[in-house]
């Protein structure tokens, strides 16, 4: 019965590759894609993770846009028994300075499209399937904005695929060298642990039912599950890392959806497809196990760092949603080719859109200026009243610490801060500077944009603050 099973499956599969080989054929310009695939996905990756960092270059800008970047390069800064997890980062920023440190995410970025164009090409997926796969996750935004700073899960990718590259070698030596790149994962936060479990789960199934024996590689795969576990437990108990890294930007629903405005996520097109593709994958040989990484969507409900692996899953949904609508028998073949061409190009007008605002998500080169006169000029144990999302630039560029971040779950700071933010007299706002010990405001754009820091803003005139320095939109107010 298992071996009918398996013959089915493989003559779907076989199918399937038929199909979607009749498709490149009657289609010149997706032959040549295919043919030469590896190098012009390889050159938009540069050229697209390229971009962010020449604009910000042009601006005068940071080179790293993302928050999160900061909050890992001042964490590594000072180890201890409680972050273990920030040894290679702290090794690495004593051997690059700043000014290079975008060397790390371009490195790991272009390392993690080399294995993952070599998995997809050992586990058999077809090239239509790899490459469209590939092509859309490096048009997606969260893997422009990923790929150009660093982060949680830019490592995470690249240990993972390490992991997988080294578990899939026929050499028992490298599988066993599996083993170091898993070590660092579990030590990032619970959820990508939880996500790498799910993964190697699904890894493990699938390469069991190749054979109906329990061969030496299920074994090795099935000691490292227990040791992920094993490290997870010890991360989530013994050193306390948190299920999330963050939050490291405000909470909004459509960051999932990039069209929308969100600080990242995937395309409206994409996710579209990805709805379609999730309801026909059952059809397809093997990839009804990418059910099993539905579960991990649920990491929404909880914060939005679980955009990233949520877009990772709804990508490869989105590829068999494509492909599947292009093995279809199309009457009119001229149609089939301007569908393609819409999808494509509004996943393109997604990722210019995307593009075009990216370089407002970071600090200016006048945050810069001003974040460096802080450190220069006010003593180093100042509390500084900002913006919460300025809290990591903040305390990288000034060695200051603000008064709040958005991973703050103190209730009784939360209370003081909103508390701030309502005054709207004088006599409302100062016994809570001076209670909170708060002798001096960072204003950036950010914060005189939002209208959240009106009343603060507007009271600013009273005569007990005054701006000791200003920089085009930033500037620093002292209270007296």
């Amino acid at each position: 019965m298992k071996k009918q099973q398996l013959s089915q499956k493989q003559t779907a599969s076989k199918t399937d590759k038929i199909d979607l080989e009749i498709f490149a054929k009657n289609n010149s310009y997706i032959q040549y894609l295919l043919k030469n695939q590896k190098n012009i996905l390889l050159a938009l990756l540069f050229i697209l993770i390229l971009i962010p960092i020449v604009i910000s270059n042009s601006s005068g800008n940071p080179f790293l846009i993302k928050s999160e970047s900061y909050y890992h390069l001042t964490n590594s800064q000072e180890l201890n028994f409680f972050n273990p997890n920030y040894l290679l980062l702290n090794l690495i920023q004593k051997i690059i300075p700043y000014k290079t440190m975008i060397i790390l995410p371009l490195f790991l970025g272009l390392a993690c499209f080399l294995l993952l164009q070599h998995l997809l090409k050992k586990f058999n997926f077809s090239e239509q399937f790899s490459f469209f796969f590939t092509l859309f996750l490096i048009i997606s935004p969260i893997i422009i904005l990923e790929f150009s700073n660093i982060t949680f899960n830019l490592f995470f990718l690249f240990f993972s695929l390490l992991t997988f590259y080294l578990l899939s070698s026929e050499k028992k030596y490298r599988q066993y060298l599996a083993i170091i790149p898993l070590i660092f994962i579990p030590f990032l936060n619970t959820y990508l642990s939880l996500t790498f479990l799910t993964i190697i789960l699904i890894y493990t199934i699938s390469e069991h039912q190749k054979s109906t024996k329990l061969t030496s590689k299920t074994i090795i795969n099935i000691f490292f599950i227990l040791f992920a576990i094993l490290l997870i437990l010890i991360n989530s108990s013994l050193l306390r890392q948190p299920f999330f890294s963050g939050p490291f930007y405000s909470h909004a629903a459509s960051n999932l959806i990039s069209d929308l405005g969100g600080y990242y996520g995937i395309s409206i097109f994409l996710f579209l497809l990805a709805i379609f593709g999730i309801t026909i994958s059952w059809k397809k040989s093997n990839y009804y196990l990418a059910y099993f990484t539905l579960p991990l969507l649920i990491g929404l409900y909880f914060g939005n760092e679980a955009v990233f692996i949520v877009s990772l899953i709804l990508t490869f949904f989105a590829t068999v949603g494509f492909l599947n609508i292009f093995e279809a028998k199309w009457e009119n073949s001229t149609l089939k080719q301007f569908t393609l061409l819409i999808i494509i190009l509004g996943l393109s007008f997604s990722t210019l859109s995307y593009l075009n605002r990216i370089n407002d998500f970071g600090p200016t080169n006048n945050d810069y200026n001003t974040l460096v006169w802080i450190k220069e000029n006010i003593l180093s144990d100042t509390i500084i009243l900002s913006a919460p999302e300025n809290y990591d630039s903040l305390a990288y560029f000034s060695q200051h610490h603000g008064y709040i971040s958005l991973r703050d779950t103190n209730s009784y700071k939360n209370e003081q801060f909103a508390k701030i933010l309502e005054a709207k007299y004088t006599h409302e706002l100062f016994p809570l500077l001076e209670k909170n010990n708060i002798d001096f405001i960072y204003i950036n754009k950010k914060v005189s944009l939002d209208q959240k820091y009106q009343y603060l803003l507007f009271l600013l005139k009273n005569e007990r603050f005054k701006m000791v320095h200003s920089s085009q939109d930033t500037e620093i107010w002292v209270f007296k």
